[in-house]
């Protein structure tokens, strides 16, 4: 019984090997989404060096005001940058709002709980 008239909660004597079993699934987990992903992106990067390699002849480019010749591979090598570099900044703008949402949400627990 605690101090006021309520009976306490039992231990959990059964929370360890639970909990170890819920962190290797999500390890598990964690482990195919990885090679999940790899594997992806060596299928979109060999796909990506076939096109390459199969479009070496020089063609007319026109974009705004520029007017220019040059082998299609350097534009497509070039546009596959610009994709990968637009990709990582999306990611990383996603998981900063992520980050700064779950940092809002703590902050006003914190002062809810401090307010009552």
């Amino acid at each position: 019984m605690t101090d006021d008239g309520m009976q306490s909660p039992q231990p959990n004597t059964n929370a360890a090997p639970e909990s170890a079993a819920v962190i290797t699934r999500e390890l598990k987990s964690s482990r195919r989404r990885m090679w999940t992903a790899t594997l992806l992106g060596a299928i979109v990067a060999l796909a990506t060096a076939l096109l390459i390699a199969q479009n070496r002849e020089s063609v007319q480019f026109n974009w705004l005001v520029f007017h220019f010749t040059t082998p299609l591979w350097v534009m497509l090598v070039l546009t596959a940058i610009a994709g990968s570099v637009f990709w990582a900044l999306l990611r990383a703008t996603w998981r900063r709002g992520r980050r700064v949402n779950a940092e809002r949400r703590s902050a006003l627990q914190a002062h809810r709980d401090a307010s009552s």
